[in-house]
């Protein structure tokens, strides 16, 4: 149990760059680490009430002044823009347009630049040395080695929904690509 209220792990970064990838790496490292944890995305409905957890884990591409201003750890992940946008357009098959894509850079910078920032994975590590970003991101967050042994192997066994077309635990869409170009 964390001391007082909920310690707050935020996840962002620019669409299609692995944040999907690391929401789940820490909310395994948490679920192993046995502390009550609340994992919520795209939280454009929050009121500011706090859930009653250990560990708030939050993932959001687009900035929030409140949210930053509690977080106790921001990760975040980068991806070249261009490969970025054409990974979204496979994923949606819509084409971003340049006002959208320069928006997604401005909140990628805000979060990045705010005083809980620990970590900037980047995604061609993602896809070349998962195990290495997992270690980076064990780093930044309160789980032990122990924990990092247990959760590994039910990261690497994530899968998209099949049965359904988006799962909210692991925030994943059935046509989701965890890994790849």
């Amino acid at each position: 149990m964390m001391a007082s209220g909920s310690y707050v792990i935020v996840i962002a970064g620019a669409y299609r760059s692995g944040t999907t990838w690391m929401f789940n790496a820490v909310r395994l490292l948490m679920q192993e680490a046995d502390m009550t944890i609340e994992a919520s995305g795209w939280i454009r409905g929050w009121d500011g009430k706090m859930p009653d957890v250990d560990v708030w884990i939050v993932k959001d591409h687009k900035f929030f002044d409140d949210l930053a201003e509690i977080a106790d750890v921001v990760l975040t992940s980068v991806r070249e823009w261009e490969d970025a946008t054409e990974s979204w357009y496979r994923f949606k098959g819509v084409r971003l347009e340049t006002w959208q894509i320069a928006m997604r850079k401005k909140n990628l910078i805000m979060w990045q630049d705010t005083k809980a920032h620990r970590y900037c994975m980047p995604y061609e590590l993602l896809v070349k040395d998962p195990e290495r970003a997992f270690a980076d991101i064990r780093l930044c967050v309160p789980a032990k080695v122990e924990h990092a042994k247990l959760a590994w192997p039910k990261l690497q066994e994530l899968k998209p929904p099949t049965d359904k077309d988006y799962d909210p635990e692991t925030m994943m869409f059935s046509n989701h690509i965890t890994a790849g170009p």
